[in-house]
């Protein structure tokens, strides 16, 4: 069965989010160069590209469920519980919400972890899909 289009952009967001998550990982293990640290990148992108990449695993992982994939199910909870993370911190830039919406304990090494654990389901689920 050939790919089609969702396939092919949900595993090229999914590599670019395992990418964002895996390099400055590396680069705080002392393995690779300068470049790899990606300070350029604030908390609050980090918060949007978290929900953004949620909700497009929450739509695979949607597809997943309707073709009886077992994995769909593992990965609408992973998608739901990362979408919620970034929506929360993203309403919570624009003062909408309770104060612990702001959820000020994640820093950049937690949304590194969070980046390699969407890009890797949303890699997964590009396969999946046509299973």
């Amino acid at each position: 069965m050939p790919f089609d289009a969702k396939d092919i952009v949900s595993f090229a967001a999914g590599a670019v989010l395992t990418v964002l998550g895996l390099f400055p990982l590396l680069f705080k293990a002392g393995v690779g160069p300068k470049f790899f640290e990606l300070k350029f990148f604030s908390l609050e992108l980090f918060s949007f590209i978290l929900a953004i990449g949620g909700l497009m695993l929450i739509v695979n992982s949607v597809h997943e469920i309707l073709q009886a994939n077992p994995v769909g199910k593992i990965s609408m909870v992973i998608a739901i519980v990362l979408f919620t993370i970034g929506f929360f911190q993203v309403l919570s830039r624009f003062n909408i919400g309770p104060a612990f919406f702001e959820l000020s304990f994640i820093n950049h090494t937690i949304y590194y972890i969070l980046f390699i654990i969407e890009g890797v389901f949303l890699m997964i689920a590009s396969v999946a899909m046509e299973i």
